[in-house]
């Protein structure tokens, strides 16, 4: 097995052993503090998957290999996408806070200037690979602007202050996805894995904050 392989494996372990030990410890406390410990240290364990297995499996990209994985890609997004459609009925009929569409609502239309600059980054936009890149803009907006819509359409008490939170919450986790873009650089779109890692970041973050907004907050 590569050692970069190895130890982007031995990372993940170590954190799904620290969740498993913070849920153990927590849970004998504060049961929702257990459910808070799981979903941080699982999500730790995420993001160091994501970070360190592309590099691990793939630690010699050329041109052009595994080109696949620039539509996989953009399946992610559009599934993300669809998946965050789907929340505005769900979310009316199983009765979740409205700070859970607004949040995310937000993140999405964040997302349309953090596509921008990353292509600015990268200099480069016409090559196939850029494709999930060029085309997010396009999708993440409108998609968006349909999501926080439907949450501020929802009657709420405590409109003002709770609906700014979810807006942050939002801008937050599109700031941490744009600061994931800029830190892996241009080889992330013009080599493998050609955005793929990005776009399953942002399928979590966008999960995360409707979670965080709508359930969380119950």
């Amino acid at each position: 097995m590569p050692p970069r392989l190895l130890a982007a494996l031995r990372c993940l372990r170590v954190a799904l052993t620290i969740n498993t030990a913070m849920r153990i410890r927590v849970a004998h406390r504060r049961p929702d503090m257990s459910q808070r410990a799981a979903i941080l240290t699982t999500g730790a364990a995420l993001l160091a998957a994501l970070w360190f297995l592309p590099p691990a499996l793939l630690p010699h990209p050329v041109t052009n290999q595994d080109i696949e994985l620039s539509t996989a890609a953009f399946l992610v997004l559009l599934l993300a996408l669809g998946g965050s459609l789907l929340a505005v009925p769900i979310g009316r009929r199983r009765n979740w806070q409205r700070e859970g569409l607004i949040g995310l609502g937000a993140f999405w239309l964040a997302l349309g200037p953090v596509a921008i600059l990353a292509l600015r980054a990268t200099g480069k936009s016409s090559a196939a690979a850029f494709g999930p890149l060029l085309l997010m803009p396009f999708l993440t907006v409108p998609a968006g602007l349909v999501v926080a819509g439907a949450g501020l359409r929802r009657p709420d008490g405590g409109a003002g202050r709770s609906a700014w939170m979810a807006v942050a919450r939002g801008l937050l986790a599109a700031a941490l996805t744009a600061a994931w873009i800029l830190a892996r650089g241009a080889a992330e779109w013009r080599l493998a894995p050609y955005g793929l890692d990005v776009m399953v970041l942002a399928a979590v973050a966008a999960a995360g904050v409707l979670y965080l907004g709508a359930v969380r907050q119950r």
